[in-house]
């Protein structure tokens, strides 16, 4: 097997969508196959294991790893905060690093329910777009403030 080869390795109750994510992984995209796997499982009654939300970063991808900020954020759910006091405590904690090359780090987030939030150390805006939108839309994100940041 090539190291190019796709595969898809489901958590242990992942057994129920991994049939259908590899069909679709041999002839769709590996998101498409993501979804595919998933839904069996997000569709089990009583089965919450799927997600308690997803996060990205962007900016400064060194800083993002450092801090594994994605998965700060999702930790934070996990431990029953609210979406946007997560990504505030993760960005938080990103940027508490001391990080030479300091510039724009940003975050953008969704719960399970799908609500997002996007946070930043900076002014900016983030693309969103629903079913009901017809275009895609501007949002402004949420901006920690300086005088929270002990190393910028």
């Amino acid at each position: 097997m090539s190291s190019t080869t796709p595969i898809v390795v489901p958590s242990p109750n992942g057994r129920f969508g991994i049939r259908d994510a590899v069909d679709v992984l041999r002839s769709g995209s590996a998101l498409d196959a993501v979804e595919a796997g998933i839904t069996p499982v997000e569709r089990k009654p009583g089965d919450n294991s799927v997600g308690y939300g997803a996060a990205a970063c962007t900016g400064r991808g060194e800083l993002a790893i450092r801090a594994c900020t994605a998965f700060s954020v999702v930790s934070h759910l996990r431990s029953g905060e609210v979406l946007d006091d997560a990504c505030r405590l993760a960005l938080e904690d990103a940027l508490a690093l001391v990080d030479p090359y300091a510039g724009h780090f940003s975050l953008v987030a969704l719960d399970r329910s799908g609500n997002a939030a996007a946070w930043s150390n900076r002014k900016s805006t983030y693309i969103a777009m629903t079913p009901n939108m017809s275009e895609p839309e501007a949002r402004p994100r949420r901006v920690l403030g300086p005088t929270r940041l002990p190393h910028t």
